[in-house]
């Protein structure tokens, strides 16, 4: 059972991970390729559950705060102007996806390095 629990006003996860050694279907259906044991595939959106899930380790090693303007870590990301004044972006809302930053893609420079 995979939810979200509420217990003190902390936000608590709970994942259950099935692993199997066989697959069905296609890999791809416009070539009739099957899906094989190590068939690879995109997570797509399950990465954003996996990067809160690791994040809030984070916070609960305080090594970041929900609080933090995320340009903190990463100077580059776009600033957001409000009032004639950029406003602070907390790593909190980026999380629940409300920091009223669209998409952000920044080219290919860097692609594959470590953020730390």
């Amino acid at each position: 059972m995979n939810g979200l629990v509420l217990d003190n006003n902390r936000l608590l996860i709970s994942v259950i991970l099935s692993i199997t050694q066989s697959g069905f279907g296609f890999a791809d259906v416009e070539q009739l390729v099957r899906v094989r044991d190590n068939t690879v595939f995109r997570i797509a959106s399950i990465s954003k559950s996996f990067t809160s899930l690791l994040v809030g380790r984070l916070f609960d090693q305080h090594k970041l705060a929900e609080d933090d303007d995320v340009r903190i870590y990463v100077p580059e990301f776009p600033q957001k102007m409000i009032d004639g004044k950029y406003a602070k972006i907390p790593i909190r809302s980026l999380l629940n996806h409300t920091s009223g930053i669209r998409s952000y893609h920044k080219a290919a420079e860097g692609k594959g390095q470590s953020v730390s």
